[in-house]
């Protein structure tokens, strides 16, 4: 069981498929290729395991904007997903969750794809 749950994870990590930051039409400064792995590792540890079996979901996608406020919480903007118990499992485990990475801009949009596979 752990043996899938390791695979589980790590292909999670891997389908995280895309991350663009966009203010004011120009890519800002999101620091560099660490900042934005770790920003990815984070939201990915806070979306772990959304049962998707118990839903019978065998896969699916949700696309999050996002910026960070002063207290490095994560405050979504928008929340898009074909499966309503997607969407609503993402808006829970990451509205206003405290996130520490480092170099990430307060104020800035963050845009993020997460996919999520049954194993």
């Amino acid at each position: 069981m752990k043996i899938i749950k390791l695979f589980a994870s790590i292909l999670f990590f891997a389908s995280i498929t895309t991350f663009s930051s966009l203010a004011n039409n120009v890519y800002p400064k999101v620091g560099n290729n660490e900042t934005t792995k770790e920003l990815r590792k984070e939201v990915a540890n806070l979306v772990q395991n959304p049962r998707l079996k118990e839903h019978n979901i065998l896969d699916g996608e949700v696309f999050i904007k996002f910026t960070i406020n002063d207290q490095k919480e994560i405050n979504l903007l928008k929340v898009e997903a074909e499966n309503s118990y997607l969407k609503n499992f993402v808006k829970e485990r990451l509205n206003y969750r405290q996130i520490e990475v480092e170099g990430l801009e307060v104020g800035t949009t963050y845009n993020l794809t997460i996919s999520f596979f049954l194993q």
